[in-house]
């Protein structure tokens, strides 16, 4: 299903799913970042929890800091300052889910995109950067040259460093770019009219 889709298209779509999620407050809030957690899950379960694995440390301090910093009234009044507050926890609770539901929708898109769809997806967004003098053929080129070397490169940071050179490999690079459709654009510009509306509104 998404193969026929620009992948322009998959990210101009998570990007305004995640500002909606830092948007939105209350119940709908919950039901929304609930339901992008499940879909998460059923799309990409392993990429999913790979992700919300690697982020409990910055969760926990996440969660510290708003519990323990939030004035309000005590959860456990006998502990005194001790204590954290039943309003920094909702709102720990709150910002961790917020945390959550963006990185679930990054971990589909990892998923239904490889790397030439996102090399293919930034050289769309990035074109009208071109007025300005921005070489985007340059640019995408150097991360598709990094992102690569990456690929090559698996093993913790220590290991990249102390490694010795390896022979450049000289063989060509590139990739097919393809070119936004008319029914890309039209569903491009419906998301931004909705989500324009929906922030004038607010």
């Amino acid at each position: 299903m998404f193969r026929s889709i620009h992948p322009a298209v998959c990210m101009t779509a998570g990007f305004f799913l995640i500002l909606l999620l830092q948007c939105l407050s209350g119940p709908g809030f919950w039901l929304l970042a609930l339901l992008v957690g499940a879909i998460s899950l059923l799309l990409a379960k392993t990429s999913t929890w790979r992700t919300w694995r690697r982020m409990r440390f910055i969760l926990l301090a996440l969660f510290i800091l708003f519990a323990w910093q939030t004035p309000g009234s005590l959860m456990w009044p006998q502990a005194g300052g001790f204590s954290p507050s039943r309003e920094g926890v909702l709102l720990a609770l709150e910002q961790s889910l917020r945390l959550l539901a963006a990185a679930s929708v990054l971990a589909v898109l990892l998923v239904i995109l490889d790397k030439s769809a996102w090399m293919n997806g930034l050289h769309s967004l990035m074109k009208p950067l071109v007025v300005l003098g921005v070489s985007v053929d340059r640019f995408i080129l150097r991360l598709r040259l990094v992102l690569d070397h990456l690929a090559v490169d698996s093993g913790n940071w220590r290991e990249i460093l102390m490694a010795a050179p390896r022979e450049q490999d000289l063989s060509p690079l590139g990739w097919e770019l393809k070119s936004l459709s008319g029914t890309d654009l039209t569903l491009m510009m419906l998301m931004l009219l909705i989500a324009g509306g929906w922030l004038w509104l607010a």
